[in-house]
C-alpha cells in the first residue's frame, strides 16, 4: 500500500495510546467492518453496469454448448438411399477398396480437394456396408458440427448409434474445438480402442475432410484407414451428367426441351464446370429456369455480376433476401443464421429498399393527386419454397440453437455477393444503415438487435471513421442500452476480409481501456464495454480476446484486489488488537481506525467492482461458448505473467461466487431446457476429453491453491472461505457419477502436482463428513488412494 492509504503500523497491546492520524472518533457501523474484513470484491453493481452484465448472462445462455446427440444427425431414408444409388457414379475399384478398408478398420477418413464428391461417396459406402453387414438401422448423415456444439466420442458407441454407418461430412468445416482436439490427441491405441467399441456396437464410422484440413493430422494414416479421393474422370462426370438429367426428367423437374438442349451442350457444360458436384448443382438450377443454356451458364458462373446484380434484381424480394443473407454471414456459423432473426431483418431491409423514391420513383396518377409506385417485385406464394430456390438458399436445423437456420447452398455465394455489393451497391448499403441502427438501438429482441449490430459493423468497411468506429469509441458507449452491442459490432467488423479494417476495429476497442480519471463513471462504462466486446470477440479470435482480457486483469484489476487484501489484513490486525487491549480509550481509537479502513476498502471496492464482476461473467461466457479448459489455460497464462496479485484475482474470479458456481448454474439451466440430465457438470465433462486435459485442470487448481495459501496474500477470513469453496467444488465433481473415472484421474493428479503440494489437503478432504458418510464418495476416495499408490509403485 502507498503511504496515503496506510495510517501506520497497528498498535501493539503494550502501547499506552495508538497513533491518531484520524479525526475525532465516529460511531461505528458493525456491518461495514464485517463486509470489509472479507474484502468482498463484487461491491454494489450500479444500474447501467447491471444492464450490460445482464446481457452477458443472456449471451451465455444463448451460446450454451449443446451436447452432440442422436438428434444432431439426419437419417438417410430409404428414398434418399434409392436416389443416391440411382445417381452415384464412381471408380468401382476404389469403392470396393474403401469398403474393404472400412470393414477391416471400422473407421475411414476420406480426404480430397473441394468438390470431389467425398460426402456422396461416404454415403454410398454407408449404404453398401449396410447391405453387406445386414445392418438394421438407417445410415446417419452428420453435417459439420458448429463451434457451439460439444462433442464426446463416447456418444458414438451408445445404443442409439449402433447397427448402422455414421457419416461426418466435412468434419473440420464447423471449427468445432472438441472434434479438432479429438483428432489431435487420439493416438494409435485410442483409435484401436474406438474401433473395438464400434465392432461391439455393430457400427461403422466415416469422416470426410478437405486435404488442407487433415495435413496437421498426418499421423492418422497409421491409426485408421485414411484414403485420398481423386477427382472423378471426365468419363465419370459425363455419366453423372446423363444420370442427373434422366432423373430430373423422370421426376418431372425438367422439361423435354431442357433435356434436349442440355444434352446438346453436355460437353461444353462439363468443360466449363469441371467437377460433378458443380455440374449437378447447375443442372438443378437450369431445370428451374428458361431453357437458355448460355444465359444459365453465365448466371451460374458469375454469382455477383450476373445472378445477384441482374437476374435477382428483377425480383426485389429475392434480391433483398440474398443481400441480407450475405450480410449476416459469419464464417464460424456453418449452420447458417437463425431464421427468426434473419427474417425480421430481411423484412425491414425489403421495406426500406422498396420505399426509396430514388430506386423506385413515384408518378402521379392521371385522375388524382395521389402518387403510385412502380411494381417492386414478382408475386410470391405463401410457401417459402419458390423464394428459397430463387435465392439458392436452404433451411436446416441448427442443433446448437434448437431451431431453424437459413444459409446459401454454397457458402461462397455470400462472399461473392458482398464483393459485388460493396463495389456496386454502395447507395443501398448506406441507405440501410438507419434501418439497421433502428433495429439495433430500438428493438426488443436480443437476437435481432445483435445481428443488426453485426451487420452495421460489416457495412462499416465502406467508411470506418464515419460509420462503425464512432459507434465503438463513444456513441454506443454513451448509450446505456447499446453498450452490450459494441461487441456484436466488433464481430461484424472482424468479419471483413480487409486486414486494416480488422485492426482498426480492435484498436477502437483497445482505446476504451485507457485511463481517464477525470470522469470515473464514464471510464468504468468504457472498461465494462471493452470487457464485454473482448468476450464476444473470443467466439472468432480466442487468442486475441484472452490476451486483451488478461491485460485488463493484470494491469487494472489485480492491483485493486491486492490493495483490498492489504486493507483487509490491516483490519484483521486492528480487530485482534481491540480484542486484546484493556484500555477503553485505546479501543475506541482502534475502532475509529478500523472504521476508516473499512471506508477505504469500500472506496477501493467501488473503483473496480463492476469490472471484476463483468470479467467473471465474460469468462463464464467464454467457458460456455469455447470450452472450459481453454479458459483455464488462458487464466494460467495470466497468473504466470501477473504473479501473486493476478493469482489472487483469478482465485476470487473462480471461487468467490465465481466462475465455478456460475457454470454449474448454466448447466442446470441447460438441463431444465433439455428435459433431462444430458448436460453434465462443465468441469467433469471437460475432464473426459483426455489425459492432457486432466493435467491442465490439475495445474490450474494447483495455481489456485498456491494463490489462496500464499503468505499475506489474503485476509484470514477470505482465505478460509476460498479454501472451503475449493473443497466444495472438488466434492461436487467427485459426486459426478457419469464422469467418475475422469474425476478420479484429476484427484490422483492433484495428489502429485507440484511435488505433492496439495496431497495433504486432498486427504484431509477425504476425511470430512461428506466423504466418510456418503458411500459413493467413500468408494471414490478409496479408488483415488489405490490409483495413487499403484502409480507410486507402492502396495495399496
Amino acid at each position: 500500500m502507498s503511504e496515503n492509504l496506510d495510517p501506520g503500523p497497528a498498535p501493539k497491546p503494550s502501547d499506552p495510546t495508538p497513533p491518531s492520524p484520524l479525526p475525532a472518533p465516529e460511531e461505528e457501523k458493525p456491518e461495514q467492518v464485517h463486509s470489509s474484513q472479507g474484502v468482498v470484491t463484487t461491491g454494489t453493481i450500479n444500474a447501467s453496469s447491471a444492464t450490460l452484465i445482464g446481457h452477458l448472462q443472456i449471451a451465455a445462455e444463448r451460446s450454451n454448448r449443446v451436447p452432440f446427440s442422436f438428434d444432431s444427425a439426419s437419417k438417410v431414408t430409404p428414398e434418399r438411399e434409392a436416389m443416391l444409388t440411382a445417381l452415384f457414379v464412381g471408380d468401382q475399384k476404389l469403392v470396393h477398396e474403401l469398403a474393404r478398408d472400412l470393414e477391416k478398420c471400422r473407421i475411414l477418413m476420406l480426404t480430397g480437394e473441394r468438390a470431389t464428391g467425398k460426402s456422396t461417396l461416404a454415403l454410398h459406402l454407408g449404404t453398401l456396408i449396410a447391405e453387406r453387414k445386414h445392418l438394421t438401422n438407417n445410415t446417419l448423415s452428420i453435417d459439420p458440427l458448429g463451434w457451439k456444439m460439444s462433442f464426446d466420442v463416447n456418444t458414438l458407441v451408445t445404443e442409439a448409434f449402433g447397427k448402422r454407418a455414421i457419416v461426418f461430412s466435412d468434419v473440420f468445416a464447423g471449427h468445432n474445438d472438441d472434434l479438432h482436439n479429438f483428432f489431435a490427441r487420439t493416438t494409435a491405441p485410442g483409435w484401436e480402442e474406438l474401433a473395438n467399441k464400434l465392432r461391439a456396437n455393430s457400427a461403422f464410422l466415416i469422416f470426410t475432410a478437405e486435404t488442407h484440413h487433415v495435413e496437421k493430422f498426418r499421423q492418422l494414416a497409421g491409426c485408421l484407414a485414411c484414403r485420398t479421393v481423386p477427382p472423378l474422370s471426365r468419363e465419370l462426370v459425363t455419366r453423372g451428367f446423363e444420370l442427373k438429367m434422366r432423373w430430373l426428367e423422370t421426376n418431372q423437374l425438367a422439361s423435354a426441351e431442357h433435356v434436349r438442349i442440355a444434352g446438346e451442350h453436355r460437353d461444353r457444360v462439363i468443360e466449363e464446370l469441371k467437377s460433378l458436384q458443380r455440374v449437378v448443382l447447375f443442372l438443378e438450377q437450369y431445370a428451374a429456369r428458361e431453357p437458355d443454356i448460355n444465359a444459365a451458364l453465365r448466371v451460374f458462373n458469375d454469382v455477383g455480376g450476373m445472378w445477384f446484380a441482374k437476374e435477382l434484381a428483377a425480383d426485389v424480394d429475392a434480391w433483398c433476401f440474398a443481400l441480407t443473407l450475405a450480410l449476416t454471414r459469419s464464417a464460424r456459423d456453418v449452420n447458417g443464421v437463425g431464421w427468426y432473426e434473419f427474417d425480421c431483418i430481411r423484412r425491414a431491409i425489403t421495406e426500406r429498399v422498396k420505399a426509396d423514391v430514388e430506386l423506385f420513383p413515384r408518378r402521379r396518377r392521371p385522375d388524382s393527386h395521389e402518387f403510385e409506385t412502380d411494381e417492386k417485385g414478382s408475386a410470391q406464394s405463401l410457401s417459402d419454397d419458390l423464394l428459397l430456390i430463387r435465392c439458392r438458399a436452404e433451411i436446416g436445423k441448427d442443433a446448437s440453437r434448437l431451431g431453424d437456420a437459413v444459409r446459401f447452398i454454397d457458402d461462397s455465394y455470400a462472399v461473392k455477393i458482398w464483393q459485388h455489393a460493396v463495389t456496386h451497391n454502395r447507395r443501398v448499403l448506406t441507405m440501410l444503415l438507419p434501418t439497421l441502427r433502428g433495429l439495433a438501438e430500438d428493438g426488443d429482441d436480443y437476437g435481432v438487435r445483435a445481428l443488426a449490430a453485426r451487420m452495421i459493423g460489416r457495412i462499416g468497411e465502406l467508411d470506418p471513421f464515419s460509420i462503425s468506429i464512432p459507434l465503438v469509441r463513444h456513441e454506443w458507449v454513451e448509450m446505456e442500452r447499446q453498450r452490450p452491442f459494441v461487441g456484436r459490432l466488433l464481430q461484424g467488423m472482424r468479419d471483413s476480409g480487409n486486414e486494416k479494417y480488422q485492426q482498426s476495429a480492435i484498436g477502437a476497442v483497445d482505446a476504451l481501456t485507457a485511463d481517464r480519471p477525470a470522469d470515473l463513471e464514464a471510464e468504468s462504462n468504457r472498461l465494462l464495454t471493452a470487457i464485454f466486446a473482448y468476450s464476444l470477440l473470443g467466439e472468432d479470435d480466442f487468442d486475441t480476446a484472452m490476451a486483451r482480457l488478461g491485460t485488463i486483469a493484470i494491469e487494472k484489476l489485480a492491483p485493486v484486489v491486492a490493495d483490498l487484501s492489504e486493507v483487509g489484513r490491516d483490519i484483521e490486525i486492528v480487530s485482534h488488537s481491540i480484542a486484546r487491549t484493556s484500555s477503553r480509550q485505546r479501543a475506541d481509537n482502534l475502532r475509529t481506525y478500523r472504521l476508516r479502513l473499512a471506508r477505504l476498502a469500500t472506496q477501493l471496492d467501488e473503483r473496480r467492482a463492476d469490472a471484476i464482476y463483468a470479467m467473471k461473467q465474460a469468462l463464464v461466457y467464454l467457458c460456455v461458448s469455447r470450452g472450459t479448459v481453454l479458459i483455464l489455460r488462458g487464466m494460467r497464462d495470466w497468473i504466470s505473467k501477473g504473479g501473486t496479485p493476478t493469482g489472487t484475482l483469478v482465485a476470487l474470479l473462480f471461487l468467490h461466487g465465481g466462475i465455478a458456481e456460475e457454470l454449474e448454474s448454466v448447466a442446470a439451466n441447460a438441463r431444465s431446457l433439455s428435459g433431462g440430465d444430458s448436460v453434465a457438470s462443465p468441469f467433469a465433462q471437460a475432464l473426459a476429453e483426455g489425459s492432457d486435459t486432466v493435467q491442465h485442470v490439475a495445474s490450474f487448481l494447483a495455481d489456485l491453491h498456491a494463490s489462496i495459501n500464499a503468505t499475506y496474500s489474503l485476509p484470514a477470513p477470505l482465505q478460509h472461505e476460498l479454501r472451503e469453496r475449493l473443497n466444495e467444488c472438488l466434492t461436487g465433481w467427485a459426486g459426478d457419477v457419469k464422469h467418475r473415472d475422469a474425476v478420479a484421474e484429476l484427484f490422483v493428479s492433484l495428489t502429485n502436482v507440484r511435488n505433492g503440494a496439495m496431497r495433504d489437503d486432498i486427504y484431509a478432504l477425504f476425511a470430512t463428513t461428506a466423504f466418510s458418510e456418503e458411500q459413493g464418495l467413500r468408494d471414490f476416495a478409496t479408488e483415488v488412494r489405490r490409483k495413487r499408490l499403484e502409480r507410486a509403485g507402492e502396495q495399496p
